[in-house]
């Protein structure tokens, strides 16, 4: 399955052999990836590509949200994924409100988050 959202820049790319029942939490799931691709969307530029791909490896549901276009630093890169393995933090200085809802709902569901460099 691809979807191409033309007018968003967004690319969506789901792999064809999921398994049509997995455990989970459907809200939460649907809340994280409105969450990560409303995030890439807001911090785009005018010539920045979003892709958005599914896939399933095992019994893991893997979702990747790719901002091309958008160059963040190194230091602050390490800054954001310390916050998102620090699972005590209470203050989320570098996430910002949607990321830390993010890190929240991927926490319930016994997941995980982590931000990179696309090159």
């Amino acid at each position: 399955m691809r979807k191409n959202f033309e007018n968003e820049n967004i690319n969506l790319n789901v792999q064809n052999d999921i398994k049509p029942i997995l455990i989970g939490d459907s809200f939460r799931i649907k809340a994280v990836i409105s969450q990560l691709i409303g995030s890439a969307v807001i911090n785009s530029s005018k010539n920045s590509k979003i892709i958005v791909n599914v896939n399933q490896n095992s019994e893991i549901l893997q979702f990747t949200v790719q901002n091309i276009g958008l160059s963040t630093s190194k230091e602050k890169l390490e800054r954001i994924n310390a916050e998102l393995e620090n699972t005590n933090l209470v203050m989320y200085q570098e996430l910002g409100e949607g990321l830390a809802f993010i890190k929240h709902l991927t926490h319930q569901m016994k997941g995980n988050l982590r931000v990179k460099e696309h090159k």
